[in-house]
C-alpha cells in the first residue's frame, strides 16, 4: 500500500553533470585524519544516492538524485533504502503474493496486472526487497527503469547480473498476442542469461492475458487501518467503526496522510479530512455546474488559499477576462446568468471570507468541507480544455500579479495542492516560472518548491536538482529553492549544490552566493555549523589542487568562502565570533579557510577587517584559547613573510608581530 503506480509523479529529476571534483572525497587524507563529523553526514547521504555494480554507477555524481543513463535502453534510477522504508511502510500482503513469488522463482519475470490504485508497485517493491530469498534475486540493487518503457526500450537495455528490476507503467504498444509472447519471452532469455529478475506492473488487457501476468488486488483500507491501529481505539467502537469507513473510502495514495493525520490530529481531524459523503456531494455539485464563470470564484480560493480579499478579487477578475478570451466573449457582451455575475455577492457558497483578528484585512478561504487538492482534483475530472486551458495560462501570469509575500505564499501553497493533483502540469508550470526573466516568476518557482517540501520533500529535491543542470535562470531558481525550506530539509545536498553553482558564471554565482549566505544566517545551529565547514574546507582544496581550475573559477570559490565566514547569523553575530565562541574545536579548521583567503590579494583588506572585528566582539576569557588555535592554523598554513605581515597589519596581541626583516621584505614585494 502506497501510492498509486498510475498517479505517482514522474522522476523530472536530471542526469548530473559532475561538477569538476566537488564531491565529498572516499575516505579522509592523511592530513585530515580523525573524526569529520561533516564528512560522516556527506558521506551517508552520497550512499543513499549513489551506487556501483557490476561496474555500472546509478545516480553517478554523488548528490544527483535520481536518473542516470546507461547509454542504451531506458533510464533508470537507483530505489534506496529510504525510499523502500516510505513505500512500504503500510503494505499488506495478499495471496497474489504466492504466485507472483513462484514466478519470480520459475521464470525470473512477473507482470502485476489490475486497474489503477491498486498498489500494484508497491506490491512490486515487496517483491523485489522482501519475498523472495536472496538466492532467486541476487543481491544487486533495485532499480527503477523509466516508468512506460516500451517493449522496444526493453530489448535495447543492457542488464546486470544480478540486479533487481522494476518498470511501472509498462506499455506494450500496439502489437498482436503473438508479437506479445514473443518479445516477453525473449525478454526473460535475456533475464536469465544475465541473473537478474524484473517485476513489472500493466493495465494492458493484452498482458493481463498472458501466462507471466498475476493478478493484483486493491487491499481494503480498513485491514491497513486496523493494522497500523494495533488494537488502539477499540473501547471506542462508534469511532472506530466511522474510520474504517473514511478508510475504505480512500485511494491508497491517500492512506499515508490519512494515517499521518490520525496519528498527529487524532480520529475526528482524520474523519474531517478524509469525509467521503462530502467528497461524493462535492463531486455531485461539480459534475451539475455548467457554466464555467460559476466556477471560477473557486478555483481562484483553491489555488489561492487564504489570500487578502483584494489580492483576490484582482486574481479572480483576470481569470474570468482569460476565460472569456479562450471563449472568445467579452466580459461586457456575454449574456452571464445571475450566479456567474460580476459580483461579489454571486460568490459561491463554497468560497468563505473571514476576518484576521487584530487587523482590518479580510482573507477567503474554501469552506471547511472541501480541501484545495479535493476541489482541484473533481474540477480538473469534469472540466476538460475549456476550464484547464485558461487557468493553465492564469496559472503562467500570476507571479507578475503577485502583491505582497503573504500573496506568493498563498500562491506556493496552492501550486503545491496542484502538485498533488497533477504533478505534471503542475511541473511545466513551475519550470515556465523558473525560466522566466522576471525575478518574480523564480521567486514564486522557489517559493512553490519550498511549500512543497511540507508533504513531498523528495519531490521538491528532484525537481531542484533538475533545474540545476539547465540554464542560467533554471540554475539562478535552483540557488533559490536551496536557500529557503528546501535547503532546511535537505543541508547535505543544499551545500554541496549551492557550492558548485558559486563557481558558476558571474550572475549565477552572485545568487547562488546570496542564497549560500541566506542559508546560512537562518539555521546557525551547531552541527549544521559543522558540517559547512567540513564542505567548505573540503570544496576549497579541491578547486586550489585542480590543475584545471581557472584563476576566475579559484576567484569565485574564495568570494564564497569569504562571504560564508563574515556572513552575520540571524542573532545578529557573524559566523567566524560565533564560531570561536561555541564550538572552539573547529578553529584549525576555521584558520586554514582564513589563510586561503588571506592568501588571495583582492581579499585580504576584508579578511583583515573581519579577522579584527571577530577579535573585538569576543570577551577576553572566551577568545584567548581559541584565537591562540586559531593563530597556529594561519601559521601552519601560510609562510613565514605572510603570517609575519598578518601579524603586523592586525595587531593582535595573542599573535606577537615579530615583523619582517629587510630580505623578508623584499622577498614579499
Amino acid at each position: 500500500m502506497a501510492d498509486e503506480d498510475d498517479e505517482r509523479p514522474g522522476d523530472g529529476s536530471a542526469e548530473a553533470s559532475d561538477p569538476g571534483r566537488d564531491h565529498p572525497p572516499p575516505s579522509s587524507t592523511a592530513e585530515d585524519a580523525g573524526p569529520e563529523p561533516g564528512f560522516e553526514a556527506l558521506r551517508e547521504r552520497a550512499a543513499r544516492y549513489s551506487t556501483v555494480f557490476n561496474g555500472t554507477v546509478y545516480a553517478a555524481g554523488g548528490f544527483a538524485f535520481g536518473t542516470s543513463i546507461d547509454g542504451s535502453g531506458a533510464a533508470t534510477r537507483i530505489v534506496g533504502d529510504d525510499d523502500l522504508r516510505r513505500e512500504l511502510q503500510y503494505f499488506l500482503g495478499q495471496e497474489a503474493v504466492v504466485t507472483a513469488t513462484e514466478q519470480l522463482r520459475r521464470r525470473r519475470i512477473v507482470v502485476l496486472t489490475g486497474p489503477a490504485g491498486t498498489g500494484r508497485r508497491c506490491g512490486a517493491l515487496a517483491l523485489l526487497s522482501r519475498s523472495a530469498p536472496p538466492d532467486i534475486l541476487g543481491e544487486g540493487p533495485i532499480v527503477e527503469l523509466e516508468p512506460g518503457a516500451t517493449t522496444a526500450m526493453l530489448s535495447s537495455h543492457e542488464f546486470d547480473r544480478g540486479t533487481r528490476y522494476l518498470l511501472t507503467a509498462y506499455d506494450p504498444g500496439d502489437v498482436t498476442t503473438e508479437q506479445l509472447r514473443f518479445s516477453l519471452d525473449r525478454l526473460r532469455s535475456r533475464l536469465v542469461e544475465r541473473g537478474a529478475v524484473l517485476v513489472m506492473t500493466s493495465s494492458s488487457a493484452a498482458v493481463s492475458a498472458h501466462d507471466l501476468a498475476v493478478a493484483w488486488q486493491r487491499i481494503p483500507g480498513r485491514r491497513i487501518l486496523d493494522r497500523h491501529l494495533d488494537g488502539r481505539l477499540h473501547d471506542d467502537e462508534e469511532t472506530l467503526s466511522r474510520l474504517r469507513q473514511s478508510a475504505d473510502g480512500c485511494r491508497l495514495s491517500d492512506m499515508p496522510n490519512f494515517l499521518r493525520t490520525l496519528d498527529q490530529e487524532g480520529p475526528h481531524a482524520a474523519m474531517k479530512h478524509f469525509d467521503h459523503e462530502k467528497q461524493a456531494e462535492l463531486r455531485n455539485r461539480v459534475s451539475q455546474i455548467k457554466d464555467m464563470h460559476c466556477l471560477l470564484s473557486v478555483v481562484t480560493a483553491a489555488f489561492l488559499p487564504d489570500a487578502d480579499e483584494r489580492s483576490y478579487e484582482r486574481h479572480l477578475d483576470r481569470l474570468r477576462e482569460l476565460v472569456d478570451e479562450h471563449g472568445c466573449q467579452s466580459p461586457w457582451t456575454r449574456d452571464y446568468t445571475e450566479d456567474a455575475a460580476l459580483s461579489r455577492s454571486n460568490r459561491s457558497t463554497w468560497v468563505t471570507v473571514t476576518s484576521q483578528s487584530g487587523t482590518s484585512g479580510r482573507k477567503v478561504v474554501l469552506s471547511d468541507a472541501m480541501s484545495p487538492e479535493l476541489v482541484l482534483a473533481e474540477l480538473q475530472h469534469h472540466h476538460g480544455r475549456e476550464l484547464w486551458a485558461p487557468v493553465h495560462d492564469w496559472l503562467l501570469q500570476r507571479p507578475d500579479m503577485i502583491s505582497d509575500l503573504d500573496d506568493e505564499q498563498a500562491l506556493a501553497t496552492g501550486m503545491a495542492a496542484f502538485f498533488r493533483v497533477d504533478p505534471v502540469d503542475a511541473r511545466s508550470v513551475l519550470e515556465a516560472w523558473a525560466n522566466d526573466p522576471s525575478l518574480p516568476h523564480r521567486m514564486a518557482a522557489a517559493a512553490t518548491v519550498s511549500a512543497l517540501c511540507a508533504e513531498q520533500a523528495e519531490d521538491a529535491l528532484r525537481i531542484a536538482v533538475g533545474w540545476l543542470h539547465n540554464s542560467p535562470r533554471l540554475q539562478v531558481a535552483a540557488a533559490m529553492a536551496f536557500g529557503q525550506t528546501l535547503g532546511r530539509s535537505f543541508p547535505v545536498e543544499a551545500l554541496s549544490y549551492l557550492w558548485y553553482l558559486c563557481l558558476g558564471n558571474a550572475a549565477v554565482a552572485n545568487a547562488s552566493r546570496k542564497q549560500f549566505v541566506a542559508l546560512v544566517r537562518i539555521d546557525p545551529d551547531d552541527s549544521r555549523m559543522r558540517l559547512l565547514l567540513s564542505i567548505l574546507d573540503w570544496q576549497l582544496k579541491q578547486v586550489l589542487q585542480l590543475d584545471a581550475a581557472t584563476e576566475s573559477r579559484i576567484g569565485r570559490a574564495i568570494d564564497t568562502v569569504c562571504a560564508l565566514l563574515t556572513a552575520e547569523l540571524s542573532y545578529g553575530v557573524r559566523v567566524t565570533p560565533h564560531v570561536l565562541r561555541h564550538i572552539p574545536d573547529e578553529s584549525r579548521r576555521l584558520g586554514a579557510l582564513w589563510a586561503e583567503v588571506l592568501r588571495s590579494w583582492p581579499h585580504r583588506a576584508d579578511a583583515l577587517d573581519a579577522l579584527r572585528d571577530a577579535h573585538n566582539a569576543l570577551q577576553p576569557a572566551e577568545r584567548d584559547a581559541p584565537f591562540a588555535e586559531l593563530g597556529d592554523a594561519l601559521q601552519a598554513h601560510l609562510s613565514a613573510s605572510e603570517w609575519a605581515w598578518v601579524c603586523r597589519d592586525l595587531g593582535i596581541p595573542l599573535w606577537p608581530a615579530t615583523g619582517p626583516d629587510d630580505s623578508t621584505a623584499e622577498a614579499a614585494a
